[in-house]
């Protein structure tokens, strides 16, 4: 009896080098943001049961097929996310394109995967929710936050769209060797520690929300769209707040709600900072570099002692 599929299917494309068109530089990015990205993903801390496919340096053809594989092979109880990072670019009718390996910018018609194509593949997939993750120049043009007309493409059924810049914008790339890129660095943060979540789950607005803020100032805005409850599916997981006794000093113990699973987990490794986890009931936990306890005490509280209170 063959096995079901699992319910968290992700298909992460990446492309770095372009030897075919010396007008596209290579990049640092993509192949660090589908490390990291995967790896966020599938953590058995934070990530849900997603089932990663990775996809890297390919040309138009195996990038195509890759993509025509993972929609056609839905089923009605998944849930997808499909990323890419690399080169974006424009058609001579302003319509964007994903550059593969292969691409040359005189036959970008055939040597690169339209927006438009994986639209056709997402129009006919069955899936309860798709997520669309861009992280190229240009990639507004399949988020554009102006208006619902632009939603037209992506009508249909569960359909959330991110992308990493405006429609006439630019995103950055790594700044280093082994490095993310400026927005996927964040997104990674986000499903990690960085966006706070309720009910034990950080849903994919609260992620857009997230990077959003951090890109504030940095000249890269981001734009998404989504149709009906989308932006409310799941991405990540957050540990549940449990009940504790705590005994605070010269008194007798009483009974609080604290969130007592605070979630330490740098998306870039250990830090010789000290780590701060809020929760959205207002409980803060702070990990001093060398400790293993956990201080954790409500933020209201803090203000309390601070007035006198």
């Amino acid at each position: 009896m063959d096995e079901a599929p699992p319910p968290y299917r992700a298909l992460l494309i990446g492309n770095a080098d372009f030897p075919d068109e010396p007008e596209l530089d290579p990049l640092r990015g993509p192949a660090n943001d589908l490390t990291e990205l995967g790896a966020a993903l599938a953590d058995s801390e934070v990530g849900l049961p997603w089932q990663v496919t990775e996809v890297r340096d390919r040309t138009s053809q195996e990038v195509e097929e890759a993509i025509y594989d993972f929609f056609e092979g839905a089923t009605r109880e998944e849930q997808l996310l499909l990323y890419y990072s690399g080169h974006g670019q424009l058609d001579m009718d302003n319509r964007l394109f994903l550059c593969t390996r292969d691409t040359t910018l005189t036959r970008r018609g055939l040597r690169a995967v339209h927006l438009s194509s994986i639209t056709a593949r997402m129009d006919r997939c069955p899936a309860r929710a798709i997520i669309v993750v861009l992280d190229c120049c240009y990639s507004g043009r399949a988020a554009d936050a102006k208006g619902l007309d632009m939603a037209a493409p992506f009508e249909g059924r569960g359909r959330f769209v991110m992308s990493s810049c405006e429609r006439r914008g630019t995103a950055k790339d790594a700044v280093g060797d082994g490095e993310p890129s400026l927005f996927t660095g964040h997104l990674v943060t986000a499903l990690r520690r960085g966006a706070v979540g309720r009910d034990g789950y950080v849903t994919a607005r609260q992620v857009w929300r997230y990077v959003e803020d951090q890109l504030r100032g940095s000249g890269q805005r981001p734009c998404w769209k989504t149709d009906g409850e989308t932006g409310d599916v799941p991405l990540a997981r957050r540990p549940v707040p449990v009940e504790r006794t705590v005994k605070a000093a010269g008194q007798s113990p009483r009974e609080a709600s604290l969130d007592t699973c605070p979630l330490f987990a740098p998306a870039r490794g250990p830090s010789k900072q000290p780590s701060v986890e809020c929760h959205f009931t207002g409980a803060m936990h702070v990990l001093v570099p060398g400790s293993r306890g956990t201080l954790s005490v409500y933020r209201d509280a803090l203000l309390a002692a601070e007035s006198g209170g």
